[in-house]
């Protein structure tokens, strides 16, 4: 879906692999499962976002992606610093429209 609007991806099995991930690369843009395995997805924001801190990086662009889609579980990840939340199973259209609150996509 990422590589239909031009973008590429680095993909990570678990929270650990995606804080690694971010410490070498410092993505720009973030979609994170919230109910990852090992380190769940707000422990992994948090992580990488006090790295970005300590560290002097800009803070990444961050997007929940989760099932667990209640009004005040999304509260929660944006309150937590998720920037957007989009719900299982994502669209093309709502991926798009996502990323595209802050980067242009490609057509």
């Amino acid at each position: 879906m990422l590589e239909a609007v031009g973008i590429s991806a680095d993909l990570a099995c678990d929270g650990h692999e995606a804080l690694g991930l971010w410490k070498v690369r410092r993505h720009d843009l973030l979609l994170m499962d919230i109910a990852m395995p090992g380190m769940d997805g707000l422990t992994t924001l948090h992580a990488i976002l006090q790295s970005a801190e300590m560290n002097g990086h800009q803070r990444p662009v961050a997007v929940a992606v989760t099932a667990n889609a209640l009004r005040p579980q999304l509260e929660d990840y944006l309150a937590s610093g998720f920037d957007r939340c989009l719900t299982k199973p994502v669209s093309q259209d709502e991926l798009e429209a996502a990323i595209s609150a802050f980067w242009p996509v490609a057509e």
